[in-house]
């Protein structure tokens, strides 16, 4: 395992923190932070614009950061593998929270447009594999796909900060917001 990516539009909090660095303590790979720049349909995410991923990286300690505009994991791990000549048999592994496994595996119910057949059927195939970390205190991760399922290294073994990055981002939001009307 030479290549771990931590994949995600970061508000980043203690949370990522602890994920990251549980990434490095438990593998010896210090994780490259992607940050995807790209509105997302599936997850009702905005485009983030280069004033905001300053901000956004200003606060990522110690890592090797890229932005891309990949919603897809295929779309992801080819741009890395291009820009930091991974050859095309080595496993890039993407680190992601519940959330997001879920929202993979659900290509059996194709609930989201971005993960269909095509899309898993490569993903599947191709040298992509998954470490799916808990985003929340005694949750349970569950992966109907076996194919999927095998692929996927499931840490249970981790006590989740128990905030998400959505309610982080509502509350700057809302923040901003008085800001601008108290101005």
């Amino acid at each position: 395992m030479k290549y771990i990516v931590f994949s995600g539009s970061f508000r980043w909090h203690f949370g990522h923190s602890k994920v990251a660095n549980d990434i490095f303590q438990r593998f010896g790979i210090k994780p490259i932070i992607e940050l995807n720049a790209r509105a997302s349909e599936c997850t009702n995410k905005k485009a983030i614009d280069g004033e905001e991923i300053h901000r956004r990286f200003s606060l990522i300690p110690d890592f090797k950061k890229i932005v891309t505009v990949c919603p897809l994991f295929i779309d992801k791990a080819t741009y890395l593998r291009q820009l930091f000549d991974i050859p095309i048999g080595e496993i890039v592994y993407f680190a992601v929270g519940s959330d997001t496994i879920e929202r993979v595996d659900s290509w059996a119910e194709e609930k989201c447009h971005y993960y269909n057949r095509v899309n898993a059927e490569y993903l599947i195939t191709g040298n992509i594999n998954f470490i799916a970390y808990p985003r929340h205190i005694n949750e349970e991760i569950k992966i109907k796909n076996e194919i999927l399922n095998s692929r996927t290294i499931i840490i249970n073994n981790f006590t989740p900060i128990d905030i998400s990055s959505t309610e982080i981002r509502k509350q700057y939001e809302e923040k901003l917001s008085r800001i601008s009307e108290g101005s």
